[in-house]
């Protein structure tokens, strides 16, 4: 049996308009120390929030939309802080819809940005960012940037390194991967153009490409299957003990998936694919192998609603019942 967890707030009724918040769908909670300290409403909740935190605070987001255009002159993100959000599966039948960030921003310091999804552009101009269960509709390094991110169980849709030195990947969809930087792939899903892996650790992982004329040296490509769907050309060479295999469709390969990303896609391999193909550590090739199988879901606790008490108590105080679920439960 699922079970909820109740937080009580109480707040004075001055520090925020009741009876205009009641009905708002999207808010933010801001948490120091394990202790709630705010509650924002609206879709500039996420930009109050921010505002009243200081490093290593933790910003928790409801489903809904919210503006990320709000965190200095610039946009970018300057401080060391946490944002989480429900997730980002949009597919009809989720329980708990996603969180949005709607505008484009970046991020200017180490973070950690967990289960949203980034309706558009994001820059990084820093280090030692994790990013974990979100989807990017675009996402790059700011060119001439060094930068070392760590990207886990990610939908993105495109991805440009830039100038960026060994960023992370591990357990990833990521649909147009561009540009020769030096990143490292672990138990992906890369749709990325052969001669652009030649500056690339790709480990355990699924290439495809629709191009026609490049061709790969595989040399820093081990356990990895490459799919050309429009020719016959070889996609990767299996020399020096590498691994690789070339197939030349996707229904070979995916039970579903064929190069175009559609809602609640799951990128499952065939049976035979999955039981025989396998990574140097003996599980499957692409996102559900590996140590960090794929799975979307966020496993902090979520925000799922919440409630307000319109009778303010002897004090002048209302209590605000957040809602919040883990994943486990």
């Amino acid at each position: 049996m699922k079970k909820a967890l109740f937080l009580c707030l109480t707040l004075m009724s001055a520090t925020f308009g009741f009876a205009q918040n009641f009905g708002t769908t999207q808010f933010a909670t801001l948490s120091r120390n394990d202790s709630i300290i705010g509650t924002f409403y609206g879709s500039g909740a996420l930009g109050a929030a921010y505002n009243a935190a200081i490093d290593s605070d933790i910003v928790t987001l409801s489903a809904g939309h919210f503006n990320s255009s709000v965190f200095d002159p610039w946009n970018n993100i300057q401080k060391t802080i946490t944002i989480r959000g429900t997730g980002y599966d949009t597919a009809s039948t989720v329980e708990v819809l996603p969180t949005y960030l709607d505008n484009a921003f970046g991020i200017h310091r180490p973070i950690l940005l967990e289960g949203v999804y980034c309706t558009s552009d994001v820059r990084i101009l820093s280090s030692n960012i994790r990013f974990n269960k979100c989807r990017f509709s675009q996402i790059y390094g700011d060119y001439g940037t060094q930068i070392q991110c760590v990207f886990t169980n990610c939908l993105i849709s495109s991805w440009n390194g830039q100038s960026t030195t060994q960023t992370v990947f591990a357990n990833c969809v990521i649909l147009n991967s561009y540009n020769n930087s030096y990143d490292i792939y672990n138990n992906c899903i890369i749709g990325i153009s052969p001669e652009l892996t030649d500056y690339k650790e790709i480990h355990n992982s699924i290439t495809f490409s629709n191009d026609t004329t490049g061709i790969g040296n595989a040399t820093n490509v081990y356990n990895t299957v490459g799919i050309r769907a429009q020719d016959s050309a070889q996609f990767y060479t299996n020399r020096a003990g590498r691994n690789n295999q070339t197939f030349h469709s996707f229904s070979s390969i995916f039970k579903t998936f064929n190069g175009t990303y559609t809602e609640g896609e799951t990128f499952e391999l065939q049976d035979n694919i999955a039981n025989t193909l396998l990574g140097s550590d003996s599980t499957q090739i692409g996102i559900y192998g590996g140590a960090l199988p794929f799975n979307n879901r966020v496993t902090d606790p979520r925000i799922i609603g919440h409630s307000v008490d319109l009778h303010s108590n002897a004090n002048g105080q209302i209590n605000v019942y957040i809602n919040l679920r883990n994943s486990n439960d």
